[in-house]
């Protein structure tokens, strides 16, 4: 009688899938377990590196426009992550930061308390105004 191969999977990959997300078991669920480590590990390090981004742009006054864009994004993602608050029923400080962030991008915060000005008179942002 025939019986169909299962995939072989390595010991250490198994039990590494097994104590990331509590899987027992082995087969479909441990080869379907271990991309989606992979993947959280990666958008970890995407979602830390876009924060340094975003918080070096606001700093440095430079790209104030899209980084207040993106801050203001992620802060109301990052809202909706926590749903339902545990104080008050519809404000929390990711809405408050995030029309912060909308309000130093409208005066133009960049210019007077970083490099804006100096970065909106370069050759880059002349052609690209989104980069102000």
């Amino acid at each position: 009688m025939y019986r169909p191969r299962r995939p072989s999977v390595s010991r250490r990959f198994r039990l590494r899938a097994t104590r990331d997300l509590q899987i027992t078991g082995s087969g479909t669920l441990v080869l379907l377990s271990v991309p989606l480590t992979v993947l959280q590990h990666r958008t970890d390090w995407l979602f830390m590196i876009g924060l340094a981004g975003i918080g070096a742009a606001l700093i440095l006054g430079i790209g104030m426009r899209i980084a207040a864009a993106t801050g203001a994004l992620l802060l109301v993602m990052m809202w909706t992550a926590v749903l339902p608050p545990e104080n008050n029923p519809f404000m929390d400080d990711h809405l408050i930061y995030a029309i912060l962030l909308v309000g130093l991008a409208l005066v133009n915060a960049g210019d007077t308390l970083g490099l804006g000005r100096w970065w909106s008179n370069t050759r880059l942002a002349r052609r690209l105004p989104f980069l102000k």
